[in-house]
């Protein structure tokens, strides 16, 4: 059986391709052939290239973007790489996805998919192109439902000629249930179907080459989670490497911590194994770090438009509210007990491998 994946696979972003991979893996692993479909959103490739001042809001933007692509100019060609090493189709552009594609089955997800903000309501993540094919989607983020509601097209109509709908969040999952009349379901993340004995195979060994370190992975730039970061430095003594997303990153950790902004994929991994403690406000990085057993400590969008429902599925689901970062947090957060944490993750996981057996045989959960 032919599966075709359709996801942000190319996206120069630690968890889209890492997700990537993951689900592709597993798919491979219990006997199917697979391909990602090698589809570039137009507005995913966007995020990092050059910009014309034309298609920048304002100047600030405009030097921001493109000192950022720059400096991060090594990133890219890392995850470039990477890329290479998945199991890519041919290149499709949108209208060879509407001449038709040669699968038996076709899976759009993980990653934020039916986030509209993210791909600019490209529909191809909704599988508009798909005909007489069964077409699924696997751990489909749609950031926020309020996000979700600004697509530029007739969503319910799409959606409703998936043949299984399943999401990662539960409020999304809760959301398709009720607008759509069918029961949509809710499984984990493709980085969880991958064990943790295979991701660390797979990163690189950092355990006695580094000095003890907290490792930052920064994508937002929030002040609270710098002000944590540095605290817990002091009171540690441990050394602090940063992987950061963007220009203002680079410069509010300037001269604090040891830069680490353009590690490739299985650098990341390691240098989150290796780690005394982890500190992050992506999501992916916080199921990494639990994949790992890490001690860590995570910062939530304080915006009134937020995904935080994917962290919140987390977070409530494994017991986690102690790790959550606020204002007032003492750098010493809670001990994290992986023991409870683990059963938790057994039952999901395997909740998570039956739906995709659904997908593939037909069999239901």
């Amino acid at each position: 059986m032919l599966i075709g994946i359709i996801t942000y696979h190319n996206a120069i972003n630690y968890g889209a391709v890492l997700q990537s991979y993951a689900l592709s893996q597993y798919l491979i692993e219990i006997g199917h052939e697979v391909e990602i479909i090698d589809y570039r959103c137009p507005a995913v490739d966007a995020q990092y290239n050059i910009k014309s001042f034309r298609n920048c809001s304002s100047i600030y933007n405009y030097i921001n973007h493109n000192v950022t692509c720059m400096l991060h100019a090594g990133k890219k060609r890392s995850f470039k790489k990477f890329i290479k090493q998945l199991p890519l189709s041919e290149q499709y552009t949108r209208n060879d996805l509407l001449k038709g594609i040669p699968y038996d089955i076709v899976v759009v997800g993980s990653d934020q998919v039916f986030n509209p903000d993210c791909n600019r309501s490209d529909t191809s993540y909704l599988l508009d192109f798909v005909k007489n094919i069964p077409h699924y989607s696997y751990a489909a983020s749609m950031g926020s439902i309020e996000q979700f509601k600004t697509f530029k097209c007739e969503t319910t109509r799409l959606l409703q000629s998936f043949n299984g709908i399943s999401l990662r969040e539960n409020d999304a999952a809760e959301y398709l249930t009720e607008i759509l009349g069918r029961d949509c379901k809710t499984v984990v993340d493709p980085v969880w179907l991958v064990s943790k004995e295979n991701w660390e195979k797979f990163s690189r060994d950092y355990s006695k080459t580094i000095e003890p370190y907290i490792f930052v992975y920064n994508l937002m730039d929030f002040r609270f989670m710098r002000d944590y970061v540095f605290e817990l430095a002091k009171k540690t003594g441990l050394k602090v490497i940063v992987a950061n997303r963007t220009l203002i990153g680079e410069y509010q950790y300037f001269h604090k911590a040891k830069k680490a902004s353009n590690i490739s994929p299985d650098t990341f991994l390691g240098l989150i194994k290796g780690s005394d403690f982890f500190v992050t406000d992506s999501f992916h990085g916080t199921l990494l770090a639990i994949i790992f057993e890490k001690q860590f400590a995570v910062a939530l969008n304080p915006g009134t438009l937020t995904t935080n429902s994917r962290f919140s599925s987390i977070v409530n689901d494994m017991g986690l509210h102690e790790q959550v970062l606020k204002d007032d947090n003492d750098p010493f957060i809670k001990e994290i007990d992986f023991s409870s944490i683990k059963k938790k993750m057994t039952t999901q996981i395997e909740y998570s491998k039956q739906y995709i057996n659904y997908i593939i045989n037909q069999e239901y959960v």
